[in-house]
């Protein structure tokens, strides 16, 4: 019977039941994701595809680990969401989104400006 409750509450049907009460709970698992996606660029080689693949392994390694704490402590306070996974995935995209907005104005006041650019800004630019 432990853990029962932890799958008895999950929800593998994506976006069938979303309520207005889901609202501020999607809402904030996009905006926990855009400092991801936007902050990857700056420390990897990053492509669309490499973020892709991110932002669906981050949203699905978040939801399991609840899934898991939950049945090894019997119970959770959250459940497991197939939404919650396509959510964090809008948030990558949304994120790397506004780097690729950042990273065009950077690109374009650099060659406006003729700064020379140390090997962080040169890193930047090269992203």
């Amino acid at each position: 019977m432990i853990g029962l409750h932890v799958w008895k509450n999950q929800n593998l049907v994506p976006l069938f039941t979303l309520t207005m009460q889901d609202l501020e709970t999607s809402l904030l698992n996009v905006l926990m994701t855009i400092p991801f996606s936007f902050g990857l660029p700056f420390i990897t080689k990053s492509t669309f595809k490499k973020i892709v693949i991110a932002g669906l392994l981050i949203g699905v390694i978040i939801e399991s680990l609840q899934g898991f704490i939950g049945l090894h402590n019997g119970y959770t306070f959250r459940v497991v969401d197939i939404n919650d996974v396509i959510f964090n995935f809008t948030g990558t995209l949304i994120g790397y989104s506004i780097f690729k907005l950042f990273s065009y104005l950077f690109k374009l006041s650099v060659r406006k400006s003729d700064v020379k650019l140390n090997s962080l800004l040169k890193h930047i630019y090269d992203a």
